[in-house]
């Protein structure tokens, strides 16, 4: 009699993503942080009505944040890591390039959060930190499986079984998901600003 053949694993449909380290991040942040706070300090608080959370962004200002001077090194760098993630995945970037088709600032105060959302209408997020200090709030992902499948005692957890994944914020760090992924911030227990640039991609 043959014998059976060994059981298989395969993992399946994987949540990517991708972490960059950008260069010179330093003085590209000590320019970006003054040009934040200067929008903040001219342009009124956009926090959607629907949101239930608090935090100054620009998400819903007219502002063109990448229009500006002090934002085109970053939105180079944002093109570059973009490419990279789309390769990785092999994104037909040929026939279809990508285009960054918003971006805006977050700062986050003490107790400020963000709630669990996704990026609609778009096929890559990412976030930029400008300024974490330490003991800033996380950004944590959510697998798209918590809503709708009972979660199995599990002896350990590991990336398999997971159900929230903590990515801690660091200053020149970038950080870079497909948009379908839901994600939030934490509440914010330190008494200083947590400042990030976040963008949606599409094609």
């Amino acid at each position: 009699m043959a014998a059976a053949p060994p059981n298989r694993v395969f993992t399946l449909f994987p949540t990517v993503i991708q972490v960059s380290e950008i260069p010179n991040a330093v003085e590209l942040n000590k320019k970006l942080l003054n040009a934040v706070y200067e929008i903040k300090r001219t342009t009124p608080n956009s926090l959607p009505p629907t949101w239930c959370c608090h935090l100054y962004t620009t998400i819903a200002s007219p502002i063109e944040l990448l229009a500006k001077a002090e934002f085109q090194e970053l939105r180079r760098h944002i093109q570059i890591e973009a490419e990279r993630f789309a390769d990785g995945l092999n994104f037909d970037r040929a026939r279809h390039p990508l285009k960054i088709n918003e971006c805006w600032v977050n700062v986050y105060n003490t107790n400020d959060a963000q709630e669990i959302h996704c990026h609609t209408n778009s096929v890559i997020s990412g976030v930029y930190y400008v300024k974490a200090p330490p003991g800033s709030s996380p950004l944590m992902f959510h697998s798209p499986m918590a809503d709708v499948m009972l979660n199995p005692p599990s002896t350990k957890i590991t990336e398999l079984n997971l159900l929230a994944a903590a990515f801690e914020a660091v200053e020149g760090q970038m950080i870079l998901f497909r948009s379908w992924l839901k994600h939030s911030v934490k509440p914010n227990t330190i008494t200083d600003d947590r400042v990030s640039i976040a963008f949606n991609i599409t094609m």
